[in-house]
């Protein structure tokens, strides 16, 4: 009897919606690595998530929740064990990461779901809480699924625009509109279709703005090592190479200037031919050192940058500055350093600043499992460089340095390769709608997701009320003398 009871369980299992959404979560965090990088297939990213919205759509709030999780779990295992190990590190970076989307992404996930029906008027109010939560985490660590773009021309033209909350923000539509499809062919196929091609014309047929020849031109170093002599072997092998200014991974110097004595890094830029170079150490402030970082040319160190992003553990070890810095030399040099990246607001401080024509950048990612985190983080560059019109010269320790031009366009990139360098000429500044109105569109999302939960609560209001003085009235008839008990 009892193999029969259990027979009938495993029977029921396998026609239960949760086994449909458990596929749908498992395929959607395969597509999800695949579209981001370091794999990078951009036009995955569009339908990335549609199996797992399509899973749990009609269903209720936890099925959002459990497939979001599955989601992000299983992303982080294919990126891990399902390619072949490029770079040996911390693979906890990569499960963090991921299950960090997958917190924010099951809000998303759990609304669709205990929403029965999806009318096309849903899709747009959908997408904007889709970004604001994307906001939202911010507090934590930034997720966007617009990630997927950074190579996409079109995304960067964008996000010139309205950020990289445009381009989260089409995505998201994609998402819906194809999941409605699924679920509703007959009445989806024609506005799905033609959305369809419309974000293909839009992925493919844009192109980046072409950006004029610059005469600056920039190096990074990319190397593990904190030593005095690596490092200006690696600056002089970029010089020869035709920098003119050079920058150093984060905390480079934090054994050559410590509690930010700089005499060292100030002889070496004394040297005969030796570029300017960007590096970051610690100083002596009290309770807890800066985070700085400085150019250093001809014997002379510019104003201190303090980081103000401090990432994760790192705001118990560091305080955060608060304010932009530009560093004084033949083009000013805006200062910023790793995670502030990662902050649209804090950069474009940074490129507002009076006569800057370059960005330095020294990151210090953790070393994670098939770089996967230093490519992530990478790819935010792409994003502020194109939002922001302005070049960018990003330095990290293990990999993914990278140079990027005003446009958005990645000029030079160094992978996963120990001890390197990049060297390339970097165009101008240029003005866009970005960078003198901000996060417009991030707002406008907000309102409207403000607007549509306000809305909804003000029709459950007067559904409950409506409902209650039924109940009333009908008591009332029945019997009279409730109405003094009442």
């Amino acid at each position: 009897m009892e193999v029969v009871h259990s027979g009938n369980r495993i029977k029921n299992f396998f026609k239960s919606r949760i086994l449909g959404v458990l596929v749908g979560a498992i395929f959607s965090g395969i597509l999800l690595a695949v579209s981001m990088p370091p794999i990078g297939l951009s036009f995955v990213g569009w339908f990335a998530l549609v199996p797992l919205f399509w899973a749990v759509s009609g269903t209720r709030f936890l099925y959002g929740v459990v497939g979001s999780l599955v989601t992000a779990l299983s992303g982080a295992l294919y990126l891990l064990f399902g390619v072949s190990r490029t770079f040996k590190g911390e693979p906890n970076w990569v499960y963090a990461g991921y299950l960090l989307f997958g917190l924010m992404l099951f809000v998303i996930a759990g609304t669709f779901a205990e929403m029965k029906v999806i009318r096309f008027r849903h899709i747009p109010l959908l997408a904007a809480l889709a970004v604001c939560m994307e906001s939202a985490m911010m507090v934590v660590l930034p997720v966007h699924i617009a990630l997927s773009q950074y190579r996409n021309s079109g995304a960067l033209v964008l996000a010139s625009i309205g950020g990289i909350w445009a381009v989260s923000f089409l995505l998201w539509v994609t998402v819906f509109l194809l999941a409605k499809f699924a679920r509703q062919p007959k009445t989806t196929s024609i506005p799905a279709i033609a959305w369809c091609a419309v974000m293909a014309l839009f992925s493919n047929l844009v192109a980046l703005p072409q950006a004029k020849p610059g005469s600056l031109t920039v190096g990074t170093v990319q190397t593990q090592s904190v030593e005095l002599k690596t490092l200006a072997a690696l600056t002089d092998k970029a010089s020869r190479a035709g920098a003119s200014i050079v920058v150093w991974p984060e905390l480079s110097s934090i054994s050559i200037a410590p509690g930010g004595n700089t005499s060292d890094l100030v002889e070496l830029s004394k040297r005969p031919d030796e570029p300017a170079f960007v590096t970051t150490f610690e100083d002596a402030a009290k309770p807890k050192p800066h985070n700085v970082a400085a150019l250093f040319w001809q014997g002379q160190e510019s104003a201190r940058y303090f980081k103000r992003k401090p990432f994760a553990g790192e705001a118990t070890l560091h305080q955060a500055g608060d304010k932009a810095v530009v560093a004084s030399w033949t083009t000013p040099i805006g200062l910023n350093i790793c995670f502030d990246s990662t902050y649209p607001a804090v950069l474009r401080e940074t490129a507002n600043s009076p006569g800057v024509g370059l960005i330095a950048l020294p990151t210090e990612d953790p070393p994670s499992a098939n770089g996967v985190v230093q490519a992530i983080h990478s790819a935010y560059t792409p994003f502020r460089a194109a939002e922001l019109g302005i070049s960018i010269a990003r330095a990290d320790i293990t990999g993914y340095s990278m140079i990027v031009g005003s446009d958005g366009r990645i000029l030079a990139e160094s992978g996963l390769k120990p001890d390197s360098i990049l060297v390339t000429s970097v165009p101008p500044p240029r003005d866009t709608f970005y960078k003198q109105f901000g996060d417009w569109f991030l707002y406008l999302c907000y309102l409207s997701t403000f607007g549509w939960i306000g809305r909804r609560l003000i029709a459950l209001r007067r559904r409950n009320g409506v409902r209650s003085q039924g109940d009333l009235d009908s008591d009332l008839a029945g019997h009279p003398m409730k109405c003094l008990k009442r």
